[in-house]
């Protein structure tokens, strides 16, 4: 008994010292296995009252919305992590008809079969949420008003619709030697204050106008991916 004891105890701290010695990822290879985007409704049904100002798509089940932040997004994503990180990303149809993707053509693979049909080093899950911070106008902003002016009336010429973004990115890294994640990564950003929903808020989806102050949806995800990079390499 008290050799089994021992030899358990022998296991443990050898696996301890593997276990917290972080992973430097720099010039290694990196499988996207998954890049999904979310929006909670509240967010979705403000940003789709200016659906029809997004590119359109192909595909009948795509959503034209989160096509076009899924592509501009990637596209920061992996040239920041390729940057600033030192990561190898492959091309998302690196494996070809070996993988499963999405309406959107991104990978959408289990770790397991990932692991099965591929032969990259490391393989990486991503999710980009997109949600609110709860607003004490109700998502409202209003201007300076006259006292003696109706309040229906003021409500309708001076109220502007709000929202104040949350970002958050999560991103979860495997190894080809087994299905149990080896690091798990997260960065969020909210924006300063409630913004106004116009077609200035969403400068760099619509059109390729970026912006890097935190004006605008586009400029807030690339803000939460830089932070999400500078967690990775840390």
């Amino acid at each position: 008994m008290k050799s089994s004891i021992r030899y358990v105890a022998i296991a443990i701290a050898v696996l301890i010292p593997i276990v917290s010695v972080a992973i430097n990822y720099n010039n290694k290879q990196v499988a996207i296995i998954s890049y999904s985007v979310s929006i909670d409704d509240a967010c979705m049904q403000k940003i789709k009252a200016y659906e029809e100002l997004f590119p359109s798509v192909d595909k009948e089940k795509a959503d034209r919305v989160i096509a076009r932040i899924k592509d501009v997004s990637y596209a920061f994503f992996e040239e920041q992590l390729e940057r600033e990180v030192g990561m190898y990303i492959l091309p998302l149809n690196a494996f070809g008809s070996k993988f499963d993707y999405d309406v959107y053509g991104y990978p959408d693979m289990s770790i397991n079969k990932a692991m099965r049909k591929g032969n990259s080093k490391y393989y990486i899950k991503v999710e980009l949420i997109i949600t609110q911070k709860p607003s004490e106008t109700n998502g409202k902003l209003f201007g300076i008003i006259n006292d003696s002016t109706p309040a229906q009336e003021i409500e309708e010429e001076n109220s502007v619709e709000t929202i104040q973004p949350v970002i958050l990115y999560n991103i979860t890294t495997y190894s080809e030697k087994g299905v149990l994640p080896i690091d798990k990564f997260s960065a969020e950003i909210t924006a300063t204050e409630a913004l106004p929903l116009s077609n200035e808020f969403l400068h760099g989806l619509i059109n390729n106008e970026h912006k890097d102050d935190g004006s605008t949806l586009m400029s807030l995800i690339d803000l939460a991916i830089a932070r999400l990079a500078r967690n990775i390499k840390g």
